[in-house]
């Protein structure tokens, strides 16, 4: 799967994951190069955040490329045994 990732910035209390499936009934987030910033707010006050790189798929894209990814495990493995 090709994934597009963009650096995005986030105010969430916990890391966030690197695979993401569910904080969006439509989408599944994928992190990278996860890292805690900090920076100074309008009021002057240091705060700290989440930087990262992340890439959404659709839900159906996630699953398919699921799916995709053990068929060609369960060939490999055919492969191996003689199958």
């Amino acid at each position: 799967m090709n994934l597009n990732y963009e650096t995005v910035t986030g105010s969430q209390a916990e890391k966030p994951a690197e695979l993401d499936t569910t904080s969006s009934v439509n989408f599944v987030y994928y992190r990278k190069n996860i890292k805690q910033i900090e920076q100074t707010d309008e009021q002057g006050n240091t705060v700290k955040l989440w930087q990262y790189d992340e890439a959404k798929v659709t839900k159906q894209e996630y699953l398919q490329n699921c799916i995709d990814d053990n068929a060609q495990a369960l060939a490999d493995l055919a492969a191996m045994i003689g199958g």
